[in-house]
């Protein structure tokens, strides 16, 4: 049996046999090769189940690979709207007992789940600090931060805006 090579030991071999990978960029490689998605998500499945066993390995629905996934490349993130992140979340919990998990009013937190309400910046923080996530794990929350940036910068270089603005207005 061969000896087992501590995983210290494993990755400066690597990195000194191929340095270049000290500095890939995860995130674009494993968006950009489906491939090396597909196998290390496999392996990501395999590493969460009770014992290796030989065979295929169990099925996952999306939401539930992109959230291992989201766990191991340090990037969690939902790449749905607020609703149905918000009810994938919420699985196996009563309106009561997200109401009390939030401190959001049960009529509310139904109409948020039927997508009846929107929420506000200050609810969508209540909710991920309730469930132990950052308030961007929301992808209106990522953008509106972006908007804001966006805008402040515009505000604060005016020749940026007007040559973004010529740049743009001649796409349409």
């Amino acid at each position: 049996m061969a000896k087992k090579i501590p995983w210290e030991e494993k990755y400066r071999r690597i990195t000194s046999q191929y340095p270049e990978v000290v500095d890939v960029n995860w995130s674009d490689l494993l968006r950009q090769d489906s491939d090396i998605f597909a196998r290390l998500l496999g392996d990501v499945l395999k590493s969460g189940s009770r014992g290796s066993r030989p065979g295929k390995r169990p099925t996952l629905d999306r939401a539930e690979a992109l959230q291992r996934l989201a766990r191991v490349s340090d990037e969690d993130f939902s790449e749905f709207d607020f609703h149905e992140t918000f009810r994938y979340m919420t699985q196996g919990f009563s309106i009561r007992g997200i109401a009390a998990k939030t401190g959001l009013g049960k009529s509310y937190v139904q109409r948020l789940l039927q997508g009846d309400a929107h929420p506000s910046f200050e609810t969508m923080e209540k909710i991920a600090h309730a469930f132990k996530k950052h308030p961007s794990f929301f992808i209106e929350y990522r953008i509106a931060k972006t908007i804001v940036v966006i805008d402040s910068l515009l505000r604060d270089s005016p020749e940026t805006a007007t040559a973004w603005y010529l740049k743009f207005s001649k796409v349409q």
